[in-house]
């Protein structure tokens, strides 16, 4: 902790602590623009599907969006009281550790943030049921399921129970992106439907793998896939997982008609993060260890090739306006 660090003195403001909170936990030039095109193509995606000409962003758009970008930051704050005391020893450096950030400013801010996000569902009338079933899964995983002894002594245990909080957040997303159409529920599932909410959710669990696998030389006493399963066999899981998301997307794009260079070119993506994972797993040393690095950027130009594909090949109505 630095003793030149406003933000460990009393007289600090809650403003002031939270800018720097977000500044070094949850950088907003960072996660608004990945959360706003990860919005936009599974909201986009859907409304494709439906058979919508045009895709129509507005009011509950932006209503959608809020309350997934408040749901991501809601999880960075749970997971903020859930490894408190592990923190402090592992991450002495981080804010709520140090003192920089105090718990009451962060229960406000998720507070306000979910507050938020029920208030402009609840005005939406039928949407506030997945809002709220996404928020009561992501409680019971900050509860760990009311198993927590098991649960942190079990990594794997624990990324099987946490994920498919990511299906719900998804399927939040549908949701809103057919309510925008008809303003009504739909009149049942369908299977078509499935494409994307995987194809929007195994990127999320193949990021949150890659982001604890490391060399035998960078183990620590931070518990990680690669010190349970071993760095190889650890490879393996975002490596499958970044597979099955550009075979999704790869299906996606020949069911909604994209040009053919994007079916290629997602899957060249993939060829280069599989490169870098057989790299890794043929010869697993720090040096080689790119991974996170590899998985992020694939993403990324997977789901951003995809999004200017969407969003060129059909007409966006913004707020009544034909663009």
């Amino acid at each position: 902790m630095s003793a030149a660090d406003p933000a460990t003195l009393p007289s600090a403001v809650m403003p002031y602590r939270l800018w720097i909170y977000l500044r070094e936990m949850f950088p907003l030039g960072k996660h608004l623009p990945l959360l706003l095109a990860s919005f936009l193509g599974l909201y986009g995606c859907l409304q494709a599907q439906a058979g919508a000409t045009s895709l129509v962003i507005g009011p509950v758009a932006v209503t959608g969006f809020i309350a997934y970008f408040g749901m991501s930051l809601t999880m960075r704050i749970y997971d903020e009281f859930k490894d408190r005391e592990l923190d402090r020893v592992l991450f002495p450096h981080r804010p709520f550790p140090r003192g920089a950030v105090h718990a009451v400013d962060l229960i406000t801010l998720g507070a306000v943030s979910m507050g938020l996000g029920l208030a402009l569902n609840l005005r939406e009338g039928w949407l506030v049921w997945p809002f709220l079933a996404m928020h009561i899964f992501a409680w019971l995983s900050f509860k760990w399921f009311f198993l927590e002894e098991r649960h942190r002594s079990n990594l794997l245990l624990s990324f099987t129970t946490h994920q498919p909080l990511g299906l719900f957040v998804n399927a939040y997303v549908i949701a809103n992106a057919l309510h925008a159409l008809t303003g009504a529920p739909p009149p049942a599932l369908d299977a078509q439907w499935l494409l994307p909410l995987f194809a929007f959710f195994f990127p999320v669990s193949a990021w949150e793998t890659s982001r604890k696998i490391r060399a035998p030389e960078q183990e620590t006493a931070y518990v990680t896939y690669s010190s349970l399963l071993g760095p190889r066999r650890a490879c393996l899981m975002p490596l499958i997982f970044m597979a099955l998301t550009a075979g999704l997307l790869m299906r996606l794009v020949l069911a909604l008609d994209f040009a053919t260079w994007t079916f290629w070119a997602i899957g060249l993506a993939a060829l280069g993060h599989a490169a870098v994972c057989i790299r890794f797993i043929v010869r697993p040393t720090a040096a080689n260890n790119h991974i996170r690095t590899a998985t992020e950027t694939a993403a990324g130009l997977m789901f951003g090739l995809f999004l200017v594909q969407l969003f060129t090949q059909r007409t966006v109505i913004l707020f009544g306006w034909s663009l």
